[in-house]
């Protein structure tokens, strides 16, 4: 009978032992595939989220001034400046408003690059310093009212000191 209690019991523990494992089998596999649907559709999200925001392009807007030749001051009365300029703005509605006033532009433009001598062109920082001046020259009005005007940059196109 002792023989009997041990070999039923030698029984009931593999079979314990079987459901145990089964049951932790069974387990991880919901706890993987749970991992596994959290992350594909939490990465899924963001990608419809990038999808659904596409970055916006925006091409660069210019107004093309010149070319131009000027007389340039010094002790040579024969030194002159062949340019053109490319302006960089940031919308049509200032691209529209120089279009329209482009004799301004380029009167303003003539008178600022004829107080230069052909020295301080031919540096790389006389070229910096004549755009900066050009930008500052068309930040001021040229009519009343008048649009806010947003022009980026000045961009040398043609540059030629003789």
């Amino acid at each position: 009978m002792v023989d009997e209690k041990k070999s039923g019991e030698k029984e009931q523990q593999p079979k314990s032992r079987k459901r145990i494992i089964l049951v932790a089998m069974i387990l991880v596999g919901i706890m993987g595939a749970a991992a596994g649907a959290y992350l594909t559709l939490g990465s899924s999200d963001a990608d419809e989220s990038k999808i659904a925001e596409p970055a916006v392009i925006v091409d660069p807007l210019f107004v093309k001034v010149g070319p131009m030749t000027v007389n340039l001051q010094g002790k040579s009365t024969d030194r002159l400046l062949y340019t053109s300029v490319m302006l960089r703005v940031s919308d049509n509605t200032t691209r529209n408003f120089l279009t329209t006033y482009m004799p301004d532009i380029n009167n303003r433009m003539l008178v600022l690059l004829s107080q230069k001598s052909a020295e301080q062109l031919k540096a790389a920082e006389g070229k910096s310093q004549v755009a900066d001046e050009i930008l500052l020259a068309l930040s001021e009005p040229f009519s009343d009212p008048q649009p806010e005007l947003s022009i980026v940059g000045v961009y040398f196109q043609d540059f030629i000191v003789q």
